[in-house]
């Protein structure tokens, strides 16, 4: 850490003119992200010793509501944001279903309006059977 922040400082050191104001800096902001860096790992390997090492009955395991499914990758994604705008929401609308019993509670997500090939397909399928419909009764 300190050899790469004192290689920067001397490449800095040979720009002329403005080269003896950028080395220090140079130094002081490459030492400070590794120190940072390093600092983020070790607390990392903590955390995760800690987790590894602990032990939870099953009875005490701390969880939220069991979840009987998600959405899809790209509504999860994108759900409402620009992007999704511009390109006419392709995804599906989706709400929020809740429910609980004695012991357990859940917590679901149910398509309301599916995707768009979802949402042309239906209506292909009515346009089909409107068709249907009309020729048997011309026949």
């Amino acid at each position: 850490m300190t050899l790469l922040a004192t290689g920067v400082s001397i490449a800095l050191a040979q720009i002329p003119f403005v080269g003896p104001f950028l080395a220090p800096i140079g130094y002081f902001a490459v030492y400070t992200l590794f120190t940072k860096y390093y600092a983020d790992e070790k607390q990392h390997r903590a955390i995760s010793a800690v987790r590894a090492n602990t032990f939870y009955p099953d009875q005490d395991i701390p969880t939220g509501p069991r979840k009987l499914n998600q959405r899809a990758p790209s509504d999860r994604d994108w759900s409402d944001s620009m992007y999704s705008g511009i390109i006419g929401h392709p995804g599906g609308y989706y709400t929020i279903a809740t429910g609980s019993t004695e012991t357990d509670s859940y917590h679901a997500e149910i398509v309301v309006n599916p995707e768009n090939h979802g949402r042309e397909m239906n209506l292909l399928v009515i346009l089909t059977l409107m068709l249907c419909f009309r020729l048997m009764i011309e026949i």
